[in-house]
């Protein structure tokens, strides 16, 4: 049986927004990561395609801020250290959320956080009336497919391709 609760012995993660220079660097990186992983998955030939479509998609995504569709950019933070972001954005209309990034910096992976500031935000929506929490992962990251698992996400869709040219 899953548990959504994090182990006793492990300190528990806290969330701080990002200022506006964070928020800036973090669309950054964001744009770089989305690209790269848009390229790894194949869904473009070259990385500059990738980025160039990542760039367009996030200035589209960031252009929906907006009372009915809050984006939340945060600092994920353990022990009062920065240990990653997480980019979440509500629809109030239908009442659910979707995760569009959660990163765990290098340095503090393998250590429970990303698991304990999913549970705590599963909690924090579910406080708020949220019904659903949704979020992508690419088929290539299995490691992040089963943490997102072990927390209690299930499958709702599966994006296909098939390769038409060589």
């Amino acid at each position: 049986m899953r548990s959504n609760s994090p182990k006793s012995n492990k300190r528990s993660v806290s969330f701080r927004e990002l200022g506006v220079w964070e928020k800036e660097e973090f669309r950054k990186l964001q744009i770089h990561e989305y690209g790269d992983s848009m390229h790894k998955a194949g869904y473009f030939p070259t990385e500059a395609d990738a980025h160039q479509h990542a760039l367009e998609s996030m200035r589209l995504l960031w252009a929906e801020n907006s009372k009915e569709k809050p984006h939340y950019f945060w600092s994920i933070m353990n022990d009062e250290k920065d240990v990653g972001f997480l980019w979440v954005a509500e629809n109030t209309r239908f009442n659910n959320a979707y995760i569009y990034q959660i990163t765990i910096f290098e340095e503090f992976r393998r250590k429970g956080l990303a698991r304990e500031a999913l549970v705590k935000l599963s909690a924090d929506l579910k406080a708020k009336g949220i019904d659903y929490l949704s979020l992508n992962v690419f088929a290539y990251n299995p490691g992040a497919r089963a943490l997102y698992e072990e927390v209690g996400f299930q499958d709702a869709a599966h994006s296909m391709r098939l390769r038409l040219q060589d």
